[in-house]
């Protein structure tokens, strides 16, 4: 892309220059239009004796003052000198013997007509190119011949590299050549151009045209891609134009059949799309999802308990007096002792690269039963599935309520993290809200690290949907120390414009959330 060649309108004399070989300084006449090159007048000479000026000049008879010293009887003359302020005109051999025009000689004419500095027979002094009359015309000179100006213009004036004509007023310079500026368009759509240009085998475009020409190609509905696009199956495509070949839904996640993208419910290779609860076919039919994508019909909505681990609705009932849990949870509630420690030191490691936090010391994580938890829990966290032991000041081991999802032993785990973090770091001693505000942070921290393994083509990385949900039950909890204590935390953040690291910062000084 190149900036727009210049665009001017010159008043007339303002620019000099033109194209002839050799010849001199030029400038427009007071009747030349603007912006055209031109070189400058030259005052006419005396023909024979008629002029009031023919006292200066040599031969000619017949003429007030004629038949000087040298001239006469033999028809020489003495050149004329240009009077003060007239330009020299181009610099070539003179010789006032001859005329310039029909290259005869002038020694015997009757009279002579001295004009750009050169000596012509009257009938002569014409218009190179016309042929006509210039004795009472005002001459442009060009290597000594006098032109009348549009005749000068013709030949010798800029030309339009576009339409080929004498550019006159004003004009454009781009790209190396000189336009008219209304000749100065895009090769496609013909509009005047402004602004940025480009220019590709050697065509000029707008910027519209362009993109419309030369950027690349959406697959789904060929236009031109700016910005943000989904690459997939080899293309590229606009975010709204990569739809399901079936449905013509707009996809996120796809299965490709033979070069095709298809949702997951219009798949060709999919098994029979039923209802997670009744195991009708639902193919064409109305359906709901729960979290896990687990369908299920409209009618169902609400008959059935929600997951105590992840809070989506469970598409089956409980079997004996075990808490309801979803699909996906109940085949993750395989936490035992031996796996606490890989949990723990993936929640340091997450807490680390989300947000910077640094635990420096770890602390072993044990599964327990609720009524151990509400033997060690402050009065704050009792009845809560976790707190944090402590022998004396110091922190001893975190303890979990036994039975829940790795997802929420984790989630847990992090909250419990804040505690400790502010007791290794010497934190004074807080209010209850403000305390748990801080830990409910790290909570929310430790669950916006938690993205899918597969980003899916080319979105980016995106929360896992149950981190969504556990987040979203922190933000919307309405106690008043978890809930109450996490929002104030988030909105001094918020209007203060600090980070978690520099409100931990605030509170360690301040002893309340930043404002």
């Amino acid at each position: 892309a190149e900036e727009m060649g210049s665009c001017v309108s010159t008043e007339p004399g303002a620019e000099a220059g033109g194209k002839g070989k050799g010849q001199g300084s030029k400038k427009l006449s007071k009747h030349a239009s603007a912006g055209v090159n031109a070189p400058p007048k030259r005052a006419v000479g005396a023909v024979g004796g008629l002029d009031d000026d023919d006292d200066e000049d040599g031969g000619g008879g017949g003429g007030r003052g004629g038949g000087g010293a040298d001239g006469g009887a033999n028809g020489e003359h003495k050149p004329r000198q240009p009077k003060k302020g007239q330009g020299a005109g181009s610099v070539v051999p003179v010789d006032h013997s001859t005329c310039p025009t029909c290259k005869k000689d002038l020694r015997n004419a009757e009279s002579v007509k001295v004009s750009l500095g050169r000596s012509f027979h009257p009938e002569c002094y014409v218009c190179p190119k016309c042929k006509k009359d210039m004795r009472r015309e005002d001459p442009v000179d060009h290597d000594g011949f006098p032109y009348h100006e549009n005749c000068y213009l013709e030949l010798f004036g800029e030309k339009c590299d576009a339409c080929g004509e004498v550019v006159v007023g004003e004009k454009c310079e781009a790209l190396g050549k000189l336009f008219h500026k209304k000749c100065f368009v895009c090769d496609v759509c013909k509009q005047e151009l402004q602004g940025q240009i480009h220019h590709e085998n050697g065509k000029i475009y707008c910027n519209k045209d362009y993109t419309e020409t030369f950027k690349p190609r959406c697959g789904g509905c060929a236009r031109a891609l700016e910005g943000f696009f989904i690459v997939a199956l080899d293309k590229k495509f606009h975010k709204d134009c990569f739809c399901c070949e079936t449905c013509k839904r707009p996809l996120k996640e796809y299965e490709e059949v033979d070069g095709k993208a298809y949702c997951e419910m219009c798949d060709p290779n999919r098994k029979l799309f039923v209802c997670s609860i009744c195991a009708v076919d639902l193919a064409g039919k109305p359906f709901v999802e729960n979290l896990w994508k687990e369908p299920y019909c409209p009618e169902h909505e609400g008959m059935y308990p929600s997951c105590t681990s992840c809070s989506t609705m469970v598409c089956q009932l409980p079997t004996g007096n075990e808490p309801p849990l979803c699909k996906h949870c109940k085949e993750s509630v395989n936490v035992d002792n031996e796996k606490t420690a890989d949990l723990r030191n993936k929640v340091m490691d997450d807490l680390k690269k989300s947000a910077g936090l640094v635990i420096p010391k770890s602390f072993p994580v044990r599964l327990v039963k609720q009524d151990e938890i509400n033997k060690y829990a402050s009065k704050t966290h009792k009845g809560m599935p976790h707190c944090t032991r402590y022998d004396g000041p110091d922190p001893k081991e975190i303890l979990v309520l036994n039975g829940l999802v790795i997802e929420e032993v984790e989630s847990a785990v992090a909250h419990e993290m804040g505690h400790i973090y502010m007791n290794l770091n010497g934190f004074p001693d807080l209010k209850p809200i403000v305390e748990e505000g801080v830990c409910e942070m790290f909570r929310v921290k430790y669950l916006e690290a938690q993205v899918d393994e597969d980003p899916n083509f080319g979105f980016g990385p995106q929360m896992r949907p149950d981190a969504v949900e556990r987040k979203a039950r922190v933000v919307s909890n309405q106690h008043m120390v978890f809930g109450g204590g996490y929002r104030g935390l988030n909105d001094g953040m918020r209007s203060s414009r600090m980070n978690f690291e520099q409100a931990l910062n605030h509170i360690y000084k301040k002893k309340w959330f930043p404002n």
